[in-house]
C-alpha cells in the first residue's frame, strides 16, 4: 500500500527537540510497517493506494490519559473494542489505558482485564500500555476521584507493577506522600515514567521528585496548588524544569486557552504532552452517567459531578489538536505534542510517534484544520465508526 502525493511530516529528522518537516512525499508501506518515504512519482495510484493529493499525513496520535470512551469505561465494562474503534477513527493509534484511584486489589483486576485486551485484535487503537492515575494521591486535591488512603509504600507499588506483566508506562504520584521518594526511585528503575499529579506539594517538595527521577506533571495546573509569586508550588518546577514533560488537556474547558499558550511558550512542543483525559461519556452527547455509584452530568460536552468538579473531559485528542491550531501554534508542532512528545514520554519513540521507515504505520490522513479523512493503525485503514 502507498500513501501518494500528500504533504507528509517527515520524521526522519524528527528528535525531541524537533517535529520534523513538512515535504512533498509518497509513502510506501508493507504489513504493519513504515517501509519507505520518497519523492511524488507520476505513476498511478493503484487499487490498495491512497491518493491524498492536497491533503496532510501526520503520525497517528497517541494518548497517555484516558478513561475509556463511547461508553465504555476501562474500569467497569470488560470489552473494550468499541471504545478502541471510536479512538481510531478520531485520529488516536496508540493509548496507555488509565485507571483511576481505586483499592489495590481493584486496580489490580482491571490490570488483568487491560493485559488481556491489549493481546486482542482490533480494529481499532492500539493499547501501548497503561497510566495508573494514582492510588498515591493526596486527598484535598483528588478531584473527581476518591482517594481511598491506601499506603504509599513501595511493597504496594511492586505489587501493582508486577501485575502489570510490564505494561505499565505511567503512574501519578503526589510527592507529598509518605515514601514518595521511595516509591518514585522504584518506578523509575523499573522503567515507569512518574508524573506528579492530584498535589498539594510545594516547591522544594516537587523538585525533591523530579530529583529522584519524575519526570511528568499530570494535567497540568489542574488538581495542583495554584501558582503564586512567593510559593510557585508544583507549578514553578513543572513549567521551569526541563526535566518535566507537560500533560495538558487541550479541549479549552480544563484550561483557558490563554494558559494553553503559556504551557506551550514556555515548555515548547518537546516537552507538552497533549492528552484527553476523556471518559465513557466521551462521544455520548449530554446527559447523566453513572461513574462508581456517583452522577456525572455532561451538559454542553462539559462533564461535572454534583458538587460542580470538572470529572474529566468528553472531548478526544483530535478536538485539541484544532483548539491549538486555533491559537496559531504550527501543525508540525500540533503534532509533535500528539505524537512524537507523548511517544517520547513512555519510552516508545522508537517504535511510533513519528513518520520514518521502520515505524509503525500509524498515520493521519488530514486537512489543513485537522479534519480527519482516513486513518490507518498498522497499516490498515480504520473503517468508519457506528454507534
Amino acid at each position: 500500500m502507498r500513501i501518494k502525493n500528500a504533504t507528509v511530516l517527515d520524521g526522519r529528522l524528527a528528535n525531541g527537540n524537533a517535529a520534523g518537516k513538512f515535504a512533498p512525499l509518497d509513502i510506501e508501506i508493507e504489513g504493519d510497517t513504515i517501509k519507505a518515504l520518497t519523492a511524488h512519482e507520476n505513476a498511478a495510484c493503484g487499487e490498495n493506494d491512497i491518493d491524498a493529493k492536497g491533503l496532510y499525513v501526520v503520525p497517528g496520535m497517541i494518548d497517555i490519559h484516558t478513561h475509556g470512551a463511547a461508553g465504555i469505561d476501562f474500569v467497569n465494562n470488560p470489552e473494550y473494542e468499541q471504545a478502541r474503534h471510536y479512538y481510531a477513527s478520531r485520529g488516536i493509534t496508540s493509548i496507555c489505558a488509565t485507571i483511576r484511584t481505586m483499592s489495590i486489589d481493584k486496580t489490580v483486576s482491571t490490570i488483568k482485564n487491560v493485559i488481556a485486551e491489549a493481546k486482542k485484535d482490533s480494529v481499532g487503537t492500539h493499547i501501548c500500555g497503561i497510566h495508573i492515575e494514582g492510588p498515591f494521591i493526596a486527598k484535598e486535591k483528588q478531584g473527581a476521584m476518591s482517594a481511598v488512603g491506601i499506603d504509599c509504600t513501595v511493597d504496594n507499588f511492586i505489587r501493582l507493577y508486577e501485575a502489570s506483566e510490564g505494561l505499565l508506562r505511567v503512574m501519578t504520584i503526589a510527592p507529598e506522600r509518605e515514601n514518595a521518594v521511595d516509591v518514585i526511585k522504584a518506578g523509575v528503575e523499573r522503567g515507569v515514567r512518574m508524573t506528579l499529579g492530584h498535589t498539594s506539594s510545594d516547591y522544594d517538595c516537587a523538585l525533591t521528585a523530579v530529583n529522584a527521577g519524575a519526570t511528568g506533571s499530570t494535567h497540568t495546573f489542574n488538581a495542583m496548588t495554584a501558582y503564586n509569586h512567593r510559593k510557585p508550588g508544583i507549578l514553578g518546577v513543572a513549567l521551569t524544569d526541563e526535566r518535566v514533560i507537560c500533560e495538558m488537556i487541550s479541549d479549552f474547558v480544563h484550561l483557558h486557552p490563554a494558559t494553553m499558550r503559556l504551557i506551550y511558550q514556555m515548555k515548547g512542543a518537546a516537552h507538552v504532552a497533549v492528552v484527553s483525559d476523556c471518559g465513557a461519556m466521551t462521544g455520548m452527547g449530554d446527559g447523566e452517567y453513572i461513574v462508581d455509584g456517583r452522577v456525572r452530568y455532561v451538559k454542553d460536552g462539559v462533564c461535572l459531578t454534583a458538587d460542580g468538579t470538572i470529572a474529566g473531559s468528553t472531548k478526544t485528542m483530535d478536538f485539541g489538536a484544532q483548539n491549538l491550531l486555533s491559537l496559531g501554534i504550527p501543525m508540525e508542532e500540533v503534532a509533535m505534542m500528539t505524537s512524537l512528545t507523548p511517544a517520547r514520554a513512555i519510552g516508545m519513540a522508537d517504535k511510533f510517534g513519528s513518520i520514518a521507515e521502520g515505524k509503525r504505520a500509524d498515520l493521519i490522513v488530514c486537512d489543513d484544520k485537522f479534519n480527519i479523512k482516513a486513518v490507518l493503525v498498522g497499516g490498515k485503514i480504520v473503517p468508519a465508526y457506528q454507534k
